[in-house]
């Protein structure tokens, strides 16, 4: 345990050697630099929320989409504050697209202006049995990380799996004002 600790940059006061006689002092402040620096670990949280912002997500489409990215709309922005942090990003919500050709799915991505995660991927897929209908619920989860502090803006793009293309990929079908876009701000 002490060589573990001691990894994390605990100072130990007190070496012994074998056959060495050693006083109750020295060992007890032995025990107390190691006390110190665990309870120092488990008062630190690993993961601090600095803040989050919510944003609504409104009905919003394109007419059509091909095997590259295509973008649908701009969700809305946040604001990030702290120079060292990370933007984890989570939509939830429907997702609909009317027809797809030559393809066995959609894939929605989540970007931050205008740029996927470079540490990850922020994506839900709508198959081919899902298309028409209702839409689908959905849920994308990712973290971006290399952000300047300022003003950013979350958009949504779509793209047809296997060199296919699609027709009218929609977030929020409906337009019922229950999908939306969580930003939390980490250190």
């Amino acid at each position: 345990m002490a060589a573990g600790l001691s990894a994390l940059a605990v100072t130990i006061p007190n070496s012994f050697s074998a056959g060495q006689v050693i006083s109750a002092a020295a060992l007890n402040a032995n025990f107390t630099a190691l006390k110190t620096a665990v309870d120092a670990l488990e008062a630190k949280p690993t993961t601090e929320l600095l803040r989050s912002t919510a944003i609504a997500v409104s009905c919003e489409t394109v007419a059509a989409f091909t095997n590259t990215y295509t973008k649908i709309a701009d969700l809305g922005t946040f604001d990030k504050q702290d120079a060292n942090s990370t933007i984890e990003l989570t939509f939830t919500g429907r997702l609909y697209v009317q027809s797809l050709t030559s393809s066995n799915g959609a894939i929605f991505e989540l970007r931050v202006d205008n740029n996927p995660t470079a540490t990850g991927r922020i994506r839900a897929l709508v198959r081919s049995n899902e298309v028409g209908g209702t839409g689908v619920n959905a849920a994308m989860n990712g973290v971006v990380t290399g952000l300047p502090t300022g003003t950013h803006t979350v958009s949504i793009w779509v793209m047809a799996t296997n060199n296919g293309s699609g027709t009218e990929a929609f977030t929020n079908p409906g337009c019922f004002g229950t999908a939306q876009v969580l930003v939390k701000e980490m250190r």
